[in-house]
């Protein structure tokens, strides 16, 4: 995946938790409507969560790739 595209990906990730968030304010506590604002807030932060493992992880290959790749170039 290319830089452009996993820069729109983390601000997709960040405007939603901001709409979530505001739904979860704008809503009284106790309705049907609070509680699953609520709870896509919380299925979201576990996808955005595990979203961000992967892209660290898959950095983290990324670099290992290029030391191998240098170390066979030498």
């Amino acid at each position: 995946m290319d830089k452009l595209k996993l820069d729109q990906i983390a601000f997709a990730q960040g405007w939603l938790a901001s709409h979530f968030h505001a739904a979860i304010e704008t809503t009284q506590e106790g309705t049907p409507e609070r509680s699953t604002a609520e709870e896509t807030l919380k299925a979201f932060v576990i996808l955005s969560d595990g979203y961000d493992k992967v892209r660290r992880d898959n950095l983290n290959h990324e670099r290992r790739m290029m030391l191998i790749r240098g170390a066979l170039n030498s």
